[in-house]
């Protein structure tokens, strides 16, 4: 799940935690070792379409989507490959760029979708008692598609805080029938009015129903895609309080992939919030020592979109599982430290250390024999020319499993030599 919150915008003037991570040249030359997975969005065919209408999106890391969203329209979608992925326009759905989330990340597409409407700013009165519905007072209609059948679901709130639940008799028909006065049993207390998304892009919708009494919101989530039963979260939705009859409602209004949601007051006005996305936050991790090479669980929080794992502050090789778990490798030249982790919202370091055992605490080395570049042949700096110095520094540049040897040299040029197999002493190569 990907974890978000809400923060007040335009009248009120919104601190914001700014970090500078600065990552040491060294981190640049280790290429392969993030494997998070995040997606990534190129072209969407066609570009514009009608509601109902198909488009592709090509990408990369697609397998695994949970989400599209057009705006804040969820949309129906086939994951074709890991690299193309098709999508239905939503009813209801705007002009917005398209956003993909899947348990490696999300990604909003470069341009905006253009969803094709009747240009018109009229509108003539059909029946001013839609389907002879009749809920008492404080009628609040909000529709969705709770099940994925291609028929809308209207969801009516009511004066008594309860949800009356209708769904379409055939898709694009203007009849609908009643499913239940009582949607999940849901009483908010007085004047119920829902609203309908996806927050976290895990494909269930999102619920939030706002009351007269206090002001505040109620959170419901879908207990999985397609179903009709919602399970509360929490009955006060980021401690927001309008004071009364709060009456929510969500786009995405500049088009940067963050939902925006306005509430309206008893007073008439309007509060806007804009989705922000939480950092991460590092439990546990188990084991909690081993040697280079142990395989780590790292539970949390927030995890979505892991960019590096850091062990003693040097990069290991990671696996992102899910928004709460990554696995990760010890990497060789770890020392005992806290376990680091990064996403694009923050980092979080681990409260204890990863202690790392060795075969052997003594300060004592014993002589051996000299690395080879062939098996018998002592691997040197050549001198002369090259300069008589030997300056050893040893990394695993590509990460592929092999140490890398760079040694620098009296004229100021770096050779570099990589093992031929993995724990071996020969080494290969010795260009500059």
């Amino acid at each position: 799940m990907r974890n978000v919150s809400f923060f007040p915008r335009g009248g009120a003037v919104v601190a914001r935690s700014i970090r500078t991570w600065l990552a040491g040249l060294w981190l640049v030359a280790l290429p392969g070792l993030a494997l998070g997975q995040a997606p990534t969005l190129g072209t969407l065919n066609p570009g514009s379409g009608a509601m109902g209408s198909s488009f592709t999106l090509t990408g990369t890391n697609l397998t695994g989507t949970t989400s599209v969203r057009l705006g804040e329209q969820p949309a129906a979608f086939v994951v074709n490959s890991a690299t193309q992925l098709t999508a239905t326009v939503p009813r209801g759905a705007s002009t917005h760029k398209v956003q993909v989330t899947t348990p490696g990340g999300a990604a909003l597409s470069g341009a905006a979708f253009g969803v094709d409407k009747r240009n018109t700013n009229g509108f003539a009165l059909v029946t001013a008692a839609f389907n002879s519905i009749d809920v008492g007072t404080y009628s609040t209609p909000a529709f969705t598609d709770l099940d994925g059948d291609g028929r809308l679901d209207m969801l009516v709130g009511k004066y008594d805080g309860t949800l009356s639940h209708y769904e379409q008799a055939a898709a694009n028909s203007a009849t609908f029938a009643l499913v239940t006065a009582s949607f999940n049993g849901i009483d908010v207390g007085n004047n119920s009015t829902p609203a309908f998304v996806d927050l976290d892009g895990d494909g269930r919708l999102d619920m939030l129903v706002g009351t007269y009494f206090d002001g505040t919101l109620t959170h419901y989530e879908q207990a999985a895609a397609n179903s009709a039963t919602f399970a509360p979260v929490t009955p006060a939705f980021n401690g927001i309080d309008v004071g009364s009859s709060s009456t929510p409602a969500f786009t995405d209004l500049d088009g940067d992939g963050r939902l925006d949601m306005l509430v309206g007051k008893l007073d008439g006005t309007l509060s806007h919030y804009e989705q922000v996305l939480l950092p991460p936050a590092l439990t546990s991790f188990a084991p909690g020592s081993g040697p280079l090479g142990t395989n780590l669980t790292l539970t949390g929080r927030n995890l979505t979109g892991l960019t590096s794992v850091l062990v003693g502050g040097v990069p290991a090789a990671f696996t992102l599982q899910s928004a709460a778990q990554a696995t990760a490798t010890v990497p060789r030249q770890a020392v005992s430290q806290r376990v680091r982790v990064s996403t694009p919202d923050g980092t979080a370091l681990s409260a204890a250390a990863f202690q790392v055992t060795r075969p052997s605490s003594s300060a004592v080395f014993a002589g051996g024999s000299n690395l080879t570049t062939d098996g018998s042949t002592a691997l040197q700096v050549v001198v002369g020319a090259q300069g008589g110095l030997a300056a050893p520094a040893v990394t695993d540049v590509d990460g592929d499993g092999l140490l890398d040897l760079l040694v620098g040299n009296g004229v100021g040029f770096v050779q570099r030599y990589e093992q031929t197999v993995a724990n071996g002493s020969v080494f290969a190569g010795g260009s500059n």
